[in-house]
């Protein structure tokens, strides 16, 4: 398939794209050869880091499950370093120069042989700064061949009710040096209780000296703080919950607070004017930028999910005050929406899952949120949506639960 390129204004060349596709997605411009049947290269993530630039990581499945029986043989991930620009990440990097990943191999068979498992793959990375390093918050299974789970390890499977699957969330550094991921904790579902809702996805968020994680958003934005120490990796810091009992913010935005789900991290939004020119610029969305910045709002952009059919995925922004997590204010519509777009493809058409999403201003000053998504689990793309375009619905107060049996206890009577 040919490719064009996209110049911005005819002042900076960005990007590299294939031919507009039917769906209006852009999709990167990687060889054909990564998406035939029954392979793909979907589910992007990124994240700006000063030391290493733009970094870009992608879930490749050389044999996609559905056509590969149930216990198909993760792959591992495909990484790009997308340039050193801090103004935007250069897409046309990611397909010139990347690389295959591995895990740690010694402690890949370590955690087989703790978990009593036969085969681990790992999928879905969600890149994040902490202490200067690129880590990632990731998905995780473990598999038993022809039995099914040790009693001990009965907890969360994929939803395709396979007895011989346990699921985790984990978090792994990025060793750049050795091109492997290098696993640092695997979380057990759900991370609260034992009856609130597995989450697959969790948001990770560097705040100072110390990594928060949340586990989920809405109704309930369970908040915890990373601790390996602790016995579930995790300490609970607390729970802001949002009561709809009128229905007015799902009649103002068509979302149903207790069908949200997280899309991606949290990141810091400038609220002002860019330098265009780079010059003294430091990244957009990153927190040097963001704490410099001439009078900053404080605020952090994040994003939420839902499905509202089959083929029909919703993606929400949302923004939060940067201290406590609150959120202030969503969408009034979705950002991006299956049913906008005609002939999406993939073995799941219309299944569009956000990765990440960035602050990035154009060289003409115009400030969009870019997202990188995952379309019908086989291709990866991106689309840019002007943050002034966004029309925002206020969300009401929260109410702040102190203990985890507190978010349990709300999230149950929101539920009736």
């Amino acid at each position: 398939m040919h490719c064009r390129q996209l110049v911005l204004l005819g002042v900076l060349l960005l990007f590299q794209l294939r031919p507009i596709q039917p769906s209006g997605l852009n999709r990167f411009n990687f060889s054909d050869a990564f998406y035939q049947d029954p392979s793909g290269l979907f589910n992007p993530a990124a994240v700006w880091n000063p030391a290493v630039g733009w970094v870009a990581v992608f879930r490749w499945d050389r044999c996609f499950y559905q056509r590969c029986g149930i216990h198909h043989t993760g792959t591992a991930p495909l990484l790009s370093v997308c340039g050193k620009d801090a103004r935007a990440p250069d897409l046309q990097a990611a397909s010139d120069n990347y690389s295959v990943w591995s895990f740690e191999p010694k402690a890949l068979n370590k955690l087989k042989r703790a978990n009593e498992a036969s085969t681990a793959t790992s999928a879905d990375l969600r890149l994040f700064n902490f202490g200067g390093e690129v880590l990632a918050g990731h998905w995780m299974k473990f598999g038993w061949a022809a039995k099914e789970a040790p009693a001990q390890h009965k907890c969360w499977s994929d939803g395709w009710g396979d007895p011989h699957s346990c699921e985790y969330t984990a978090i792994s550094r990025l060793n750049f040096q050795k091109r492997q991921l290098e696993l640092l904790y695997q979380f057990r579902v759900p991370i609260i209780g034992t009856t609130y809702r597995s989450e697959k996805n969790w948001a990770f968020l560097e705040r100072g000296d110390r990594l928060s994680i949340l586990y989920s958003m809405l109704p309930c934005t369970a908040i915890f703080t990373y601790d390996p120490a602790s016995t579930k990796g995790a300490v609970f810091e607390k729970g802001l919950c949002y009561a709809d009992p009128d229905q007015t913010i799902a009649s103002a935005t068509g979302l149903q607070l207790s069908s949200a789900r997280l899309s991606g991290n949290p990141v810091p939004w400038t609220h002002h004017a860019a330098n265009s020119s780079g010059a003294d610029m430091h990244a957009p969305g990153s927190l040097d930028f963001y704490m410099q910045a001439s009078e900053p709002t404080r605020e952090l952009l994040g994003m939420v999910h839902a499905r509202q059919g089959r083929h029909d995925y919703a993606h929400w922004a949302l923004r939060l005050d940067a201290d406590s997590l609150a959120i202030t204010h969503i969408s009034t519509r979705p950002v991006l929406q299956s049913k906008s777009y005609s002939d999406l493809g993939g073995y799941f058409a219309g299944v569009l899952i956000v990765g990440s999403f960035h602050e990035i201003w154009t060289p003409d000053g115009q400030q969009v949120l870019r997202l990188l998504i995952g379309e019908g689990d086989q291709y990866s793309a991106w689309e840019d949506v002007p943050l002034a375009d966004i029309d925002w619905t206020t969300m009401p107060h929260p109410f702040e639960a102190q203990s985890e049996d507190e978010v349990l206890a709300f999230d149950w009577k929101n539920r009736q």
